[in-house]
This record gives structure tokens, sequence and C-alpha cells, in this order.
């Protein structure tokens, strides 16, 4: 998804790489990104400037994140916030961000597909709300069968209705395929036969958000499967997402 409407979004982290990989990805999608390199950049940016959305480091120098937190909260400011975190994720941290006001959380390991997910069911949730079927990041392997010949590979996203699979050769628009995965936890593989709908040929110059792989929609798929499907998909929505 590369937004047509400029949101402004501020990264605060006082990691270079982070900010660096985050600014990369986000403003190739079309968002207006500022950083801030640690706490005290981050407050005064927030006390002199509009934005839709902070990711937000939890460690920083000067100013923690919890702190920024505290002080949007008494201050009654309005801008999202997704807690950018490679640590924090135990239910007591957890329940003191709902509290402060944050959204949900970015991992600073997440793939690319998963950061932008979180990012635009964030700033535009109508537009996911209004999906046929609701879609989520899942990295999970899988094996996929095109003519007579299986290959392996590993998902991306996930919907009832379908879901992406990374390979750096993906078959033309249109070419039947036939899949099999097991979802995480589950004991039985999920078998299904459908068709390319679109693909992304690899490509070293292309955008960093335009990942190779092939967008597959489910024709044919039992029922008890694409129950244990949207089962999942509930779950991890309300677990992994929002809190």
């Amino acid at each position: 998804m590369r937004v047509k409407e400029n949101r402004r979004i501020l990264v605060a982290d006082d990691n270079l790489a982070v900010r660096i990989m985050l600014e990369d990805i986000l403003s190739e999608a079309g968002y207006d990104i500022v950083c801030a390199e640690d706490g005290e950049q981050a407050f005064r940016r927030l006390d002199g400037e509009k934005f839709d959305l902070v990711i937000l480091d939890l460690l920083m120098p000067q100013k923690s994140g919890f702190e920024i937190l505290e002080w949007l909260k008494d201050r009654g400011s309005k801008p999202m916030v997704l807690v950018l975190t490679g640590i924090f994720r135990n239910p007591k941290e957890i329940d003191r961000l709902k509290q402060l006001g944050a959204k949900g959380y970015i991992y600073k390991s997440a793939p690319v597909e998963e950061i932008l997910y979180r990012v635009n069911r964030s700033l535009f949730p109508l537009q996911h709300d209004t999906r046929k079927y609701p879609r989520v990041p899942v990295n999970i392997g899988i094996e996929f069968r095109i003519n007579s010949k299986w290959q392996q590979a590993y998902t991306s996203t996930l919907s009832g209705g379908g879901l992406f699979i990374r390979t750096i050769n993906p078959p033309k628009t249109g070419t039947p395929i036939n899949v099999k995965f097991r979802l995480p936890e589950a004991e039985n593989l999920v078998e299904a036969g459908g068709m390319v709908v679109w693909s992304n040929e690899y490509n070293p110059d292309s955008r960093k958000t335009s990942l190779p792989g092939m967008g597959v929609r489910f024709d044919e798929i039992g029922e008890s499967e694409k129950k244990e499907i949207g089962v999942y998909i509930r779950k991890k929505l309300e677990k992994d997402f929002t809190w």
C-alpha cells in the first residue's frame, strides 16, 4: 500500500540504523518522516509540531519513551503512538503502556511487511476494516506446487481468501497453484488450490517495500481449513496488533 494522503510520522530512536531503516521504508511508502535521535529531541519536536503518528523507542537517553508517553497523556495530546521495542512484551509492561495511551507496538526486528502493516492499519483503519477478508502479517514455511513441481518458501501475509508467498521467481498471473502449510501451534496441514493473482519479480533496484513474490487466491479450500485460518487471524488481530 502506497499512501495517497500525506501523513506525518515522528520516528524517535537513538539507534541510527533503526532510524535510517524506518525512514527509508516509510518514506518510500509515501509518508512524511521526521526523526529524533533522543528523548529530548523527540520532546521538542512534539511540543512544537503536529504529527499523525509517533513511533517511539522506550529506551532513549535524555528522556525515555515512558516519560514521553506520560507527558503526552498529561498534556492530552492526540497523536497515536506505536512503541518501538526489542525488549518489552511482558504483561506488566503492556498494562503500563496501555495506561499511558500507546496504541500498539512494532518490534525492531520485524520484517518490512509487518512494519508497514502496523503503520498502515493505525493511520488508515477503515481501509483494513472494510476488506472482505482481514489480512495479517505471518511468517511461516509453505510448500507450493506449480504443474508437478513442489517448492518451499515462506509466507508474508495471510487472509481467509489467500496469502502472499515470498519467492524471487514468481510465476505469471493466472497460473494455477496448490499450497500446503501449517499454522503456528496447529496440528493439521492446511491444503488449498488456487491461482496466482499478482506477482512481483525480484529486482535489486526495486523499492524496499516491493517484495518479490506472488499473491495467491484460494479457490479450493475445505470448510475446516477456512475456519482454522479465520480463528487464527482473529486471535492474532486481538493479541498482536491492538491492546
